[in-house]
């Protein structure tokens, strides 16, 4: 589902700003939060279980440590968002992650009291002990702060280098989308057979996919280098559908069923956190680029240049997400001798 919806969300995208025109078609991309936000409350309120809430577990809702865990992240997030790579930037907005490191100590020491008198802390840091649960969190962190840059650096390219249109430059990430709807489909079947090593293997595509993508950005002719790009981020998709979907079930294989909500959602704030950072890591080196190239080079060179160094960072971070697949698929592989030894 998040592949289908990934191959439709860009094009649609490019859609609306082609009706709303320059000046107000990105405003429509907000507005059209605005329907979606219904369908979800009617789906919702028609799917999901109806179960009334014993008093105490009402009680336990813990709303402390859910606003000091969302002041942590605010202040961990706004300097990465707020980095362009232009030389506007601010230098003071680093100062905001001093704010994160006291949220973040407060938001610890809380969690452990409410643990310790027998509440349900909204973070269970007990989940952390369980390797497969902290290596597999850790592995979807990182991928994350990859894979949502690199499309968006793709996007900048085709927009600012190419001069495609936003529609068109949204198609040309459907072959991910697609193909990683399919392998994810297929990734969930072969998990249990072949458990993190499916992982690895697909983090190795992802990798040559995004080579590949950069390489024929360079080297193609600017009519041929979209449909180029395109094929290279369909080998892309095909290993992406084997990480994101089997990583997901590694991960949450040995939490205990009535800890897999908070499991989930803490998985998700990693996630969320990675791209934030991924995306300003990436996209100020594109920018940064930029700025020191404009005025020496041309155009379409100072956007290749700008292009593979972005790519590059983002490449960077999913080889992290590979040595850390590495690392977890050695420890289930030693785990398995000894209990086969035992």
């Amino acid at each position: 589902m998040i592949g289908i919806s990934t191959a439709f969300g860009p094009t649609l995208g490019g859609l609306l700003i082609a009706v709303g025109g320059p000046q107000n078609g990105w405003r429509l991309l907000f507005w059209m939060n605005i329907p979606l936000g219904i369908a979800l409350l009617f789906f919702a309120a028609r799917l999901l279980p109806r179960k009334q809430l014993r008093d105490d577990q009402v009680r336990d809702l813990d709303p402390i440590g859910v606003l000091l865990l969302g002041g942590a992240v605010l202040t961990f997030m706004l300097p990465f968002v707020l980095t362009t790579g232009g030389p506007d930037d601010d230098p003071r907005r680093w100062f905001f992650l001093i704010g994160a490191a006291l949220f973040s100590s407060v938001f610890v020491w809380w969690e452990l009291r409410y643990a310790a008198r027998g509440r349900s802390p909204a973070v269970r840091f007990s989940l952390f002990r369980r390797a497969s649960y902290r290596n597999g969190l850790l592995i979807a962190t990182v991928y994350f702060a990859a894979v949502p840059a690199s499309f968006l650096l793709t996007t900048l390219y085709l927009q600012e280098g190419l001069k495609l249109e936003p529609v068109f430059a949204g198609m040309v990430t459907i072959p991910f989308a697609l193909v990683s709807a399919y392998t994810a489909y297929l990734g969930g079947r072969l998990v249990e057979k072949w458990g993190r090593a499916l992982v690895v293997g697909g983090i190795v595509t992802v990798i040559l996919g995004f080579g590949l993508n950069v390489l024929l950005a360079v080297i193609s002719p600017p009519e041929l280098a979209p449909w180029l790009m395109a094929a290279a981020l369909a080998v892309a998709g095909a290993g992406g559908g084997f990480v994101v979907s089997p990583n997901q079930t590694l991960t949450l294989a040995e939490v205990p069923v009535t800890e897999g909500g908070v499991a989930g959602s803490m998985a998700q704030v990693g996630q969320r956190v990675g791209t934030a950072i991924g995306v300003a890591a990436a996209t100020s080196t594109f920018f940064a680029t930029l700025y020191a190239k404009a005025h020496h080079e041309s155009s379409l060179a100072v956007y290749h240049e700008g292009f593979r160094n972005g790519i590059l960072v983002a490449v960077a971070l999913i080889a992290v997400a590979l040595v850390l697949g590495l690392f977890d698929l050695g420890q289930r592989r030693h785990a398995h001798e000894q209990e086969a030894t035992a």
